[in-house]
């Protein structure tokens, strides 16, 4: 068996069944309308292999699925074409399949058979003959442990393990989903962080995971409460940290051990903590504010902390503008 690509994506995968143009149920027994479907690869091993393919990375998928139509169908999907090398790995257990309803109000929900998911582990992921193809890896991608009960606390750090032994030039990245509680309560990363060159969760996952916050609470969060989200994954081991915001943009940290961070760029600097807008709008005098409305300072002021102050501006405004003045 020969090496595989630089990059392998592994972990949750199942069928996404779109239900499109639904109305907005006006109660739980209401008989809904949509129109029409569309089947596409769900979960974070195919999503995020299909999205490297298109820039034109090499890259390799290894996730579980069902001896089922709904199996074959999204290996093929995910393959594009044979831009991206899947290797299932077939259980007893139906396909994951996810009914995902777009309401026409622009929100959607959510209902999950995790099937396959349920019953993948180490030894079934990283077997001694795949592992032994991992000589040239560079990026391994791992997706939503909290959907997978038995890739949790130490059985996640035992594939991690796994990984660095066969491919110790490889970093390991980490991407969240599904969290319901604490990690106090249900720890399912703390075991695995230190292993971890990067971590990504949105506002709403950080907030459930670290236990800071609660997740209600994420429109009114300002920069000053988000950077302990950030430091919560850094401060378990995790060489960066990212915390999304939707369109809001980014927040990124650093821990106090960088060194896999450096392997992603020589600029890295310990301790940093750092916000990024989605789009650059620095020719705007005004921005849309989070709290409501319009921010009601100047660019100019923002950027000197002014009117109420660099610190009433951290721990109350979330614009682009604001934020930039107190992270610069």
């Amino acid at each position: 068996m020969g090496s595989l690509p630089a990059v392998m994506c592994c972990g949750l995968s199942c069928m996404d069944v779109e239900l499109q143009s639904c109305e907005v149920p006006p109660s739980r027994e209401s008989v809904v309308e949509f129109r029409g479907t569309s089947s596409i690869p769900g979960g974070s091993a195919p999503q995020t292999s299909r999205s490297l393919a298109a820039l034109g990375v090499d890259v390799a998928v290894v996730t579980a699925v069902g001896d089922d139509a709904r199996g074959r169908e999204l290996r093929a999907l995910t393959e594009l074409g044979g831009r991206v090398q899947v290797f299932t790995v077939v259980t007893s257990r139906a396909t994951g399949v996810a009914f995902l309803p777009l309401f026409k109000d622009g929100t959607r929900a959510c209902f999950v058979d995790l099937g396959a998911n349920l019953v993948a582990d180490a030894g079934l992921m990283m077997p001694p003959e795949r592992l032994a193809t991992l000589s040239d890896l560079k990026v391994f991608h791992f997706g939503y442990p909290h959907l997978m009960p038995l890739l949790q606390g130490t059985a996640l750090r035992t594939l991690f393990d796994r990984v660095q032994s066969a491919a110790p030039q490889a970093l390991i990245t980490l991407d969240m989903n599904g969290a319901k509680a604490s990690e106090d309560d249900e720890p399912v990363l703390t075991a695995a962080l230190p292993l971890v060159a990067a971590v990504h969760a949105n506002l709403d996952e950080a907030c459930i995971i670290s236990g800071i916050f609660s997740a209600h609470r994420t429109n009114n969060l300002g920069i000053t409460e988000i950077r302990p989200l950030v430091q919560w994954f850094t401060d378990r081991g995790a060489g960066i940290a990212l915390i999304t915001c939707g369109r809001n943009g980014v927040f990124a940290g650093t821990g106090r051990d960088i060194s896999c961070a450096l392997r992603l760029s020589p600029e890295m600097e310990q301790g940093a903590f750092i916000y990024r807008p989605c789009i650059r709008d620095s020719q705007r005098e005004t921005s849309e504010c989070e709290r409501g409305g319009r921010c009601v300072y100047s660019w100019s002021d923002c950027r000197a902390g002014k009117v109420k102050g660099r610190n009433w501006i951290a721990a109350h405004c979330r614009c682009r503008a604001c934020i930039r003045a107190v992270s610069d």
